[in-house]
């Protein structure tokens, strides 16, 4: 049975509009779209809402809306996938296992996939053996995204084991297996946090299993480039060991100027792309004794990521908060991905 045209060209003009939607984080504008996309009878319709809907940390709907998904189209591995995560973050291991097992009984990259979550299932069990017994059935995934992930979760494994030596062994050869597969997964979100995550694990590893203050933070801030979740910031800030006495929390929002690489596809097709000075906006929440104080947290992390194409950093707006946070001076949330302002014509 093939689609009629008409139909066709309304799902990939709604699929396109909520893929955009979920990469900007507009996860409200995503449901209407996805709920459309259901109607003309698409399982991406199912995925996009779950997504959407867990965004929003509403994982219970996310969960209602995959198992539904799963009854309406059983034969598409993605929606296994997503049942077996939300079953997870439910606490319902079991039904997690039994999404996993479903989704592994597809072809590769599916079955690879299946088996590496199903691993981190077990971990979240604390039923660390088996997990890394089931990461082993995976074998060598083809795939840089799913290659990162197997390295991730096994690494992840070791630390939460304390086997401090042999996360640091395993740590720093994973990041040099994956040293290869650099341009494939700079391009892939996922697979960028992943590589992230282990370099961050592999810094707590050092720190925690020898007291390597300089390795451990060299591994950490480069982390922060694809991976800012708060445990490697709090790591960072426990790392650094800076006295907060006096410190008050605060978010900032900083306005920045950088080089970036503009692509302009259309306008000049057989043009590599251009270097150009633009600003942008990132917003962190930092413990520190001002705004100015935290400003230098902040600059650590941009520059550990922009390197020489940070221009310029300055605070635009603080705002003192009214809570208690705990800890070391330093950065304790950060927003993830900046944006980036577009001049009419670049500084370049």
């Amino acid at each position: 049975m093939t689609w009629p045209w008409d139909r066709k060209a309304r799902f990939e003009r709604l699929a396109i509009r909520a893929r955009e939607a979920l990469e900007l984080h507009q996860y409200a504008q995503v449901l209407p779209l996805a709920e459309k996309i259901i109607r003309l009878r698409h399982s991406f319709g199912f995925e996009a809402k779950a997504r959407a809907l867990a965004a929003l940390g509403r994982t219970q709907e996310a969960l209602a809306a995959m198992e539904e998904g799963v009854r309406v189209a059983p034969l598409v591995p993605p929606l296994w996938g997503y049942l077996g995560e939300y079953r997870s973050e439910v606490g319902d291991f079991a039904g997690a296992h039994e999404a996993f097992g479903r989704q592994a009984s597809f072809p590769s990259p599916w079955r690879e996939e299946a088996i590496v979550n199903d691993a981190l299932v077990f971990l979240r069990e604390e039923r660390h053996d088996e997990g890394l017994v089931r990461l082993d059935d995976a074998g060598s995934p083809s795939e840089p995204r799913l290659r990162a992930l197997k390295e991730c979760v096994r690494l992840r494994t070791l630390v939460d084991l304390q086997r401090w030596s042999d996360a640091i062994q395993y740590g720093e050869k994973a990041l040099g297996d994956l040293a290869g597969h650099t341009d494939a997964i700079e391009q892939d979100v996922s697979a960028s946090q992943s590589l992230g995550e282990v370099r961050a694990l592999v810094g707590e590893a050092h720190w925690r299993g020898g007291g390597d203050r300089k390795t451990a933070m060299e591994h950490c801030r480069a982390a922060t480039c694809t991976w800012r979740h708060p445990r490697l910031l709090d790591l960072i800030r426990e790392i650094d060991g800076l006295d907060a006495t006096r410190a008050a929390p605060y978010r900032l929002m900083c306005e920045g100027r950088a080089w970036f690489e503009i692509h302009d596809s259309e306008a000049r097709p057989d043009h590599e792309p251009r270097p150009e000075v633009h600003g942008f906006l990132v917003t962190y929440w930092v413990l520190a004794d001002s705004p100015e104080d935290g400003l230098e947290f902040v600059r650590r992390i941009e520059s550990a990521d922009l390197g020489d194409r940070l221009v310029s950093l300055q605070v635009s707006e603080s705002e003192k908060l009214d809570q208690s946070v705990g800890g070391f001076r330093g950065v304790f949330r950060a927003r993830t991905g900046r944006t980036v302002v577009l001049d009419s014509a670049g500084d370049g």
